[in-house]
Order: structure tokens, then sequence, then C-alpha cells
């Protein structure tokens, strides 16, 4: 009976404690009534439904991860780009402000370039010719700015023309020479060859003057004035008072700005 309890033929099987044998056309009936029993349990309708929603949950799940991640991606690429936008048209805007401060304070500074001029204009007008002497330097140095001021300042020419006047006389002391009796030279021209030398003279220079050279002398500048090929060496420069010079005599006073007063030659032919 141990014998039995170890062993029985797949045919067989217990049966309240008993042993049954099973025949071949049995098993047809049992696989059937299997099947039949767990039918119920296999989704269908509504349950099969939720059987596919849950295979094709994790799928879902996935396609929303990618679509947020999509989202996040272009948020922060949104962000990126209007915080480059951002920073490019603060740049912009900090440059072209930058731009118009120095331009601001370049105005300022000529303004009070042109205004220090003004006041050594009318300062060092009212003193002797021998202390002129001791402002040389500063002298010098307010012609060199007023080179480089804008010539369509209110007043330029007539400050301008007193400082040239003044430096001319604080580096040649000509006081003799402008005491004597004034010479006038109108329409005066020497052409060809080399221009006619004249020296110690006082002087007034009136239309067209064309190839002289003039040096230890006071030069008159009368408002009609037009210079070709005239030299001047070591001379004392006197200009009328003109508020608007005429464009000849705005030529006179650039080249003369523009030199050492020493040797100038104006309107070469």
């Amino acid at each position: 009976m141990q014998a039995l309890d170890c062993y029985f033929p797949k045919e067989t099987v217990i049966l309240e404690g008993e042993y049954v044998a099973i025949r071949n056309d049995d098993w047809a009936a049992i696989n059937k009534a299997i099947a039949e029993a767990i039918a119920p349990l296999r989704p269908r309708g509504w349950r099969k439904a939720l059987h596919l929603l849950r295979e094709w949950s994790v799928l879902g799940v996935t396609a929303t991860i990618i679509v947020a991640l999509l989202t996040l991606a272009a948020a922060a690429f949104y962000q990126a780009t209007a915080r480059i936008e951002k920073e490019t048209k603060f740049q912009v805007e900090t440059t072209t402000t930058l731009g118009q401060i120095d331009k601001t304070l370049a105005g300022l500074q000529t303004s009070i370039s042109f205004l220090q001029a003004q006041i050594a204009a009318s300062k060092y007008s009212a003193i002797s010719k021998k202390e002129l002497k001791s402002y040389k330097t500063e002298l010098q140095n307010i012609k060199a700015n007023l080179a480089k001021t804008p010539k369509d300042i209110p007043n330029f020419w007539p400050t301008s023309f007193q400082i040239i006047t003044l430096l001319s006389q604080a580096m040649w002391q000509l006081e003799t020479i402008g005491t004597k009796p004034l010479s006038i030279y109108d329409n005066f021209a020497i052409r060809g060859g080399a221009p006619a030398l004249i020296s110690g003279i006082n002087v007034l220079l009136k239309n067209q003057i064309e190839g002289l050279s003039l040096e230890n002398s006071v030069i008159h500048f009368d408002p009609s004035v037009k210079l070709v090929n005239v030299s001047f060496r070591n001379c004392v420069f006197i200009f009328p008072a003109e508020t608007q010079p005429s464009q000849p005599l705005q030529r006179i006073g650039e080249a003369l700005l523009a030199s050492d007063l020493t040797n100038v030659k104006i309107g070469q032919s």
C-alpha cells in the first residue's frame, strides 16, 4: 500500500482516498470542463478594456514624459532666447548711452576750453606787451586747443584772432615796429621768381596780396585780404574785429592756429 501511495499512472487520479483510473476518452471532457471553468476569469468587455489600458499604460506614461520633456526644452530654449535678446538690447542701449555720454563730455570739454580761451583773451588784452612774455606757454596751449575746436562755435573767430595776436606779441617784442607809420599794400602782386622779401615794417594788407615774404614785421589784415604765396617769419598779427570773417580770412586764421607762428606760408600757388 505504501508503494501505491508514492506512485500511480498518469491516467489515475485519487478520488476520496481511492485510486480511480481515467480513460483516454475522458480527457476531452476534462479539458472542456477546465476551459469552461476559467473562461469567466478572462477579461472581456470593460474588463478587456481595463486590461488593454493597463498593458498600454506604460507606453502612455512614456509618451507623456516625452511630451513633458519637449515642453520643458521648448520653454528653456524660449527663456534662453529671450535672455540673449534682452542682453543684446541692454548692450546696444548701453553702448548708445555711453556714446551719448562721451559726446556730452567732449562737448563740455570743448566748451570749457573755449571759455578758458575767451577769459584769457579778455584778461591778457589788458596787460602790457612785456608782461605777455610770461604767459607765452599758456597762450600756446590755448591756441593748440582752438585749432581742434569746431569753427561754428559762436565768437570762435574773434576769440581765435585775439589769441593769435596775443601769442605773436608775446613771442616777438615788436613794439617799436608797431609805432612806425602804417604802410598799405593793396592788390599787391609779384609773380614769377622768388617772393619779394620785406622786413621791419608796419603794414596793412588789403585785397589780394601775392608773392611776398614778410619778416620781423607787424601785419594788419584788412577784412578783404586774400593771400597767394605769402610767407611770414617772426611777425605780429593784428586782425579786424569781424564776427563773421570772409573765407580767405578764415583760411589765414586756420593756418596760423595750426602753426607755431615762427615761419608760416599761406596760399601756396
